[in-house]
Formats: structure tokens, C-alpha cells, sequence
């Protein structure tokens, strides 16, 4: 389907969830489908998540990229476990470049990926809000894009953040539905869900398998630049 016929209702859908080290797929087609995007770096650092990892694709096949951290409890914000400076950054440049580099958008994604990954971060909860916000922009995002820790009193619940931003309209996936349903429910908000449906799509790699899901952002931006949105959404009904 052409973008002109990806249709959301006429209000303002808001998008409330942590950020990613470079969204995967479905992450990344739900922020760009909202029409704003709060992060919630305030809320708890997940283990397994991908906050401070993403997935790209090799000639050998699918390929964690991991950023170092702290060891922290567990329940500490976002904002508060550490990167660890252990010239992650350049192994991350030199796998991608192996990776992507006969991609025909290469040159389009890597001048800024790596000037993201070259500067200094507070945080786990920063570099993953950081490369959330730059893949909004590249995908043609909503322009509101705001952090939890800048609103005021830096709420950390989903409840807190949902009041905070004005009491908004919420768009999330059918995967997390029913848990913010019933957070944001009883509140009195309105819970709607994307019906996103990762279709196959050119690939730099034949993966085995077939075609590799939820991969990073980066995989579709490198293989279509100005239309990866189209990649991602051209062939998603609206909503569930």
C-alpha cells in the first residue's frame, strides 16, 4: 500500500515506551506511526531487552551488537546504569561496515551512526534515547519526541508518564496491549494498538532461514535510506 492509504484515526496518538539501542522493526514502525513519542528512560533497566543492545544481519547471519555496562540492581532506572567505555564503539563501526558495507545506503546511515556512537553518554537510559530519537528523524517520525526525565518531576511509572504528558491517547503493539491497558485503563485513557505484521522485504543477506525479523532499524535504513518508512509500513493495516 502506498503511504497515502496507511490511515490513523484524526487524533493524536502518543507512543510511551523505553528506548532502544537502535529499535528493532516493530519498534521502530510504532514510533514512526504516532504521532508523538515520549521515552521512558526513567523506568527500569530490563535484562535481555534492547536497550542497550541490536540485532543486524551478516553474510554468516543475524548478529547481537552489545553495548558494555555496569552491573546494577535490578529496578535501576535507565538513567542510572553506566556505559562502559571499553572501545565498544569501534568494534560496533567495524562489524557494521562488514556487514553493511555493499549496502546501497551505507554511506547515508554510517557518517551519522558513527558520530553517535562517538560521543559520551551519561547512561544506558542517554546512548538508547539518542539513537531512538535519530531513528525517528531518519524514518520521517513524528517531531515531538521527548524524554520522561525532561518532563516535570521526572515521573518513572507508565501512569506517572501518561499524566505527566498531558493524559494523551495512546498508540503501542498488540504485544504490550493488554499490560497498558490495564495500567492506563482504570486512568481513563484510550489504548489502541498498531496491527504491525513484519512483511519480507529486500535484505542485504539471504538469511538462513529466509527473511531474518526483527532486526534493527539500521538493517532497513541501510537497504532502503529515504524509503525505509514505506519498507516498514506500506503493507500494515492501521489498527487492531
Amino acid at each position: 500500500l502506498p503511504l497515502t492509504a496507511y490511515r490513523l484515526p484524526p487524533t493524536v496518538l502518543t507512543v510511551l515506551r523505553p528506548p532502544d539501542f537502535f529499535p528493532p522493526a516493530a519498534h521502530a514502525a510504532l514510533l514512526a506511526s504516532a504521532t508523538q513519542v515520549v521515552l521512558l528512560d526513567t523506568l527500569a533497566f530490563s535484562r535481555q531487552s534492547t536497550h542497550n543492545r541490536t540485532r543486524v544481519l551478516t553474510s554468516q547471519g543475524p548478529l547481537w551488537l552489545s553495548v558494555p555496562r555496569r552491573h546494577a540492581p535490578v529496578g535501576t532506572p535507565l538513567t542510572r546504569v553506566a556505559v562502559v567505555d571499553d572501545g565498544w564503539p569501534g568494534r560496533h563501526l567495524r562489524a557494521l561496515r562488514s556487514a553493511y558495507g555493499m549496502a546501497p545506503f551505507v554511506d547515508w546511515v554510517l557518517a551519522d551512526v558513527e558520530a553517535l556512537l562517538g560521543a559520551p553518554y551519561a547512561s544506558v537510559g542517554d546512548l538508547a534515547s539518542a539513537t531512538t530519537e535519530w531513528a525517528v528523524r531518519r524514518l520521517g517520525g513524528p517531531a515531538s519526541v521527548v524524554r520522561a526525565s525532561g518532563l516535570p518531576g521526572a515521573p518513572d511509572t507508565l501512569a506517572a508518564v501518561w499524566e505527566a504528558a498531558g493524559r494523551p491517547d495512546v498508540l503501542t503493539l498488540a504485544e504490550t496491549l493488554d499490560r497498558d491497558r490495564a495500567a492506563l485503563g482504570p486512568l481513563g485513557a484510550r489504548v489502541e494498538a498498531l496491527a504491525f505484521s513484519e512483511a519480507p522485504r529486500r535484505q542485504v543477506w539471504p538469511a538462513p532461514g529466509g527473511f531474518a525479523r526483527g532486526l534493527s532499524v539500521l538493517d532497513v535504513l541501510v537497504t532502503y535510506g529515504p524509503d525505509a518508512r514505506h519498507a516498514l509500513l506500506g503493507s500494515s493495516p492501521p489498527l487492531a
